[in-house]
């Protein structure tokens, strides 16, 4: 029974994590030095709290195997467990120790979050007609299709979805710090759903994509079943024929004719560039892989058709919007914004290389090393490899990349083929997204939702079977 319910708040864990209900316990002028207690926090601790009483009814085994930290098939935990402690000694040169020390508890909040996935959730899955498919993609793609219909309601009518409680963005098209698209002669506010910001919304939909493929792979073509009716020829053999009987749910079609270019035209909807094309050269290198290695032939004609087919629909339904977006330009705001945060971080790791800065500390001292004139400027630099190496130092960045390094190692050596590794390779393919992402964007790292998305994918691509 216990581990029924703990189970259900993991799913729920995963259905929430594009809502962003939370309490505000301390606000700092902005949102990267303030203080806040996310319903998905209290998700996560009781967790925890699920984890370290299982632990506890069996403490005799469980530290036994805690050991086994300093074994080689152990280096993956290792390496973040070195990150966490020199994220904290990084602290002795914050300016704001308070926030430092939250921003810490957040870090091991989302470390334990990954080991939680990596060691305790074992996949279940559920039976389309004979083949197990897991949970977790499900609820991704479920959810996805949730943040579309929200985001198509937001574009339309230029304004919020009036979900508030599921932490909505207030937006508006004269709303100051609102994402627009600004055209010749208008302006038109980004697709959010209820993420804080429509960058977050196309990652998320990107993860679901991709898990969208690998779902339409895998099922059959159940478009039609059949069903044995005997007569006998004229010799008196008897002879058996097929007749054709439709399935009451086509599930190939709703996913081809509904899904897939809901989830396309709301990734068009939130003008996010880098994870657009992120999208487009990932699907492509997923059909030329298929194809070259013979594998789905039937089904990756089908999605390549109508990736094509949507495509060119979307393009000429949003071609004033696009065009404009697409115009990249150094003096574009978002460009130049971009150019000047990486100088600063530059300058911050040429004068503290080894521990930084200190964790979090990028926006407080922002101020000390340049001249800030507006308060929305202040906020990390555009790029989670640049503010780990700014804010807990070379040292800090290192062991963040020596554990990447070795998960996906670990995740590539672990990839088999039995009836999950399907899914097993959508994992690793969403974390590569991530880790690109990540060098356009540091919502992965700073903001609870991107934070939710990041560890979690990485949790489930290494997790222990």
């Amino acid at each position: 029974m216990l581990s029924y319910i703990e189970k259900i708040f993991f799913y729920l864990l995963i259905f929430c994590i594009p809502f962003q209900t939370r309490k505000i316990l301390f606000w700092n002028s902005n949102e990267f030095q303030s203080v806040s207690f996310y319903f998905t926090d209290l998700l996560i601790f009781s967790l925890f709290f699920f984890w370290f009483f299982r632990a506890f009814k069996t403490k005799k085994n469980y530290f036994n195997r805690l050991n086994a930290i300093w074994a080689r098939k152990h280096i993956i935990d290792l390496s973040l467990v070195l990150f966490s402690i020199i994220s904290l000694v990084s602290l002795i040169r914050a300016d704001n120790i308070f926030l430092g020390i939250y921003k810490w508890i957040k870090l091991l909040e989302f470390i334990g979050l990954f080991w939680y996935v990596k060691n305790r959730y074992k996949e279940d899955g559920v039976f389309l007609r004979e083949v197990k498919i897991p949970i977790i993609p499900l609820i991704f793609i479920f959810n996805a299709v949730f943040q579309s219909f929200i985001s198509i309601f937001q574009y339309a009518y230029q304004r919020s979805a009036g979900l508030k409680i599921l932490g909505e963005s207030f937006l508006g098209i004269d709303i100051y710090g609102v994402a627009k698209i600004t055209t010749e002669n208008l302006k038109f506010i980004r697709a959010y759903g209820t993420f804080p910001h429509p960058n977050i919304l196309a990652t998320f939909i990107l993860i679901c994509l991709v898990f969208l493929f690998f779902l339409y792979i895998k099922i059959p073509n159940w478009n039609k079943k059949f069903t044995p009716h005997y007569f006998c020829n004229k010799n008196g053999a008897g002879v058996t024929k097929r007749k054709i009987k439709k399935d009451i749910i086509p599930l190939n079609g709703i996913i081809l004719a509904g899904i897939y270019p809901l989830l396309i035209f709301s990734l068009y909807l939130t003008f996010s560039r880098v994870v657009f094309l992120l999208w487009i050269l990932t699907s492509i290198l997923f059909f030329i892989w298929f194809w070259r290695y013979d594998l789905y032939k039937r089904k990756v004609k089908e999605l390549a058709l109508f990736f094509i087919i949507y495509n060119l629909l979307f393009i000429i339904l949003l071609f004033p919007e696009l065009s404009f977006r697409f115009r990249v330009s150094l003096q574009e705001q978002a460009v130049s914004l971009r150019i000047f945060y990486i100088q600063i971080a530059s300058v911050m790791i040429s004068s503290f290389p080894i521990l930084g800065i200190g964790l979090s500390q990028f926006p407080v001292k922002l101020s000390s090393f340049a001249d800030i004139r507006n308060s929305w400027m202040i906020q990390p630099v555009h790029n989670i490899y640049l503010l780990m190496a700014s804010e807990v130092g070379l040292l800090g960045l290192g062991f963040f990349l020596f554990f990447v390094i070795c998960l996906m190692r670990n995740s590539l050596f672990k990839l088999k083929t039995n009836s999950q590794s399907v899914f097993n390779f959508s994992y690793i393919i969403c974390v590569l997204c991530l880790l690109i992402i990540g060098l356009f964007d540091h919502f992965l790292i700073t903001i609870q939702s991107g934070q939710l998305i990041f560890w979690v994918i990485l949790g489930l691509s290494a997790r222990n079977e």
